[in-house]
């Protein structure tokens, strides 16, 4: 079989997969692994199928299942520390999570959810140039915040109109500047920035 690491992984032929919360039990938990089809199936000890995954091309892929990353026993409270203790407990952070909550007190924990998934994705840097922008034009959703951080993403043709004036500022003050914010049209966030790619981002997916 193949060894489960701690983080609920394994690592197959040159890429990792992800395997449901709470998978990991010891340093002997082991799973055992089978292709067909260009599709991965994981099964547990006792033969029963736990995950199933696409065989990215390449290697050196991380391939995750957002499903796997829900943990129904984490309190929103964890959920609410985690998220402030990623963005350095900003006060942008704090501005974000107040107006979560005021917009969708039944929903906090989806929220969090798939705001934490979106930051582990995209990493700091470009998860708080996006949030700089959310705050700054009162956007207030995880959804939103996810097509915000994704028009960060490689490959993206940049459509910036010229600026009156010159930014000031480091390279993130100087990315915002250049954001002429258009609420009417999520998708229109995706012609903000450009980005150069520095390794394989994590292949994501869901039930």
């Amino acid at each position: 079989g193949h060894k489960v690491l701690k983080t609920n992984v394994i690592k197959y032929r040159g890429n990792i997969y992800s395997l449901p919360f709470g998978t990991y039990k010891d340093d002997e938990t082991k799973v055992h692994v089978t292709e067909s089809d260009n599709q991965l199936t994981i099964s547990d000890s006792l033969g029963k199928v736990i995950a199933s995954h696409l065989i990215p091309e390449g290697k050196g892929r991380t391939v995750i299942n957002t499903s796997h990353r829900r943990n129904p026993s984490v309190k929103v409270s964890q959920l609410r520390d985690q998220t402030r203790e990623f963005f350095s407990y900003s006060t942008d952070i704090e501005t974000f999570l107040t107006n979560i909550e005021r917009l969708y007190p039944r929903y906090v924990r989806d929220q969090l959810s798939a705001l934490l998934i979106c930051c582990e994705k995209h990493g700091r840097q470009n998860s708080e140039i996006a949030l700089e922008f959310c705050i700054r034009n009162k956007i207030y959703s995880a959804n939103d915040f996810k097509s915000v951080v994704e028009s960060q993403a490689p490959d993206k043709t940049t459509r910036q109109k010229p600026l009156s004036i010159k930014p000031l500022g480091g390279t993130k003050t100087q990315m915002i500047a250049h954001i002429e914010p258009q609420k009417s049209d999520i998708r229109e966030y995706e012609s903000i920035f450009t980005q150069t790619p520095t390794d394989y981002e994590p292949v994501y997916t869901t039930n």
